[in-house]
């Protein structure tokens, strides 16, 4: 699986939209002296991977997909702001310890198809460590089963309504695995809304 790899402090910026296609992000430090800080701003931001979905299938039975690789925890910041945010397909990332998602509108998680014998779209953002959600609205779009897994002993999820007040977390409750959540309680969808 293919990946983006950044270098050093990066700011990338765009009049319209910025779409990153690969199953993993991953930085690298360039000097001692990186803070390790990828930012992100563009009204329209697509991350993830329209085609890194590998299906184990028997006959026409699905077995086990494979949408990113593991993720791997490190020092980095990782910043996307815009209007709009998609999650498509795999995303997995590499060298970041926390990754903030900020829209001023939506943040879709959309779900992908690669082989036509099998009939569910699937996705997933893979990250060991803390992922910040600011949004007006968090959902997955129609037949999408689009997971959010965060791995490491600390880590924190923080979905929070752009203006204030907590996102009512419908999708995400369903899918926040009973074992991480009570063995992490910071995990704990709550509704405060």
């Amino acid at each position: 699986m293919g990946a983006i790899r950044f270098q050093g402090d990066v700011q990338l910026s765009a009049g319209r939209q910025i779409i990153l296609d690969a199953p993993s992000l991953a930085w690298k430090a360039l000097s001692a002296e990186d803070r390790g800080e990828v930012s992100l701003i563009a009204p329209m931001l697509t991350l993830g991977s329209t085609r890194s979905r590998v299906d184990n299938l028997s006959g026409s039975t699905l077995i086990s997909s494979t949408l990113a690789p593991e993720p791997v925890t490190g020092k980095a910041h990782f910043t996307a702001s815009g209007q709009g945010i998609d999650l498509v397909g795999g995303l997995s990332f590499d060298g970041f310890g926390q990754v903030a998602l900020n829209s001023q509108g939506d943040v879709r998680a959309i779900g992908i198809r690669q082989a036509t014998e099998t009939k569910n779209y699937l996705g997933e953002l893979k990250l060991a460590g803390d992922l910040r959600i600011l949004a007006n609205q968090v959902y997955p779009t129609t037949l999408s089963d689009y997971r959010i897994s965060l791995s490491g002993a600390d880590s924190r999820l923080s979905i929070d309504r752009t203006g204030g007040g907590r996102q009512g977390l419908g999708w995400i409750e369903a899918i926040i695995n009973p074992v991480t959540a009570h063995r992490n309680p910071s995990l704990r969808p709550q509704d405060n809304a």
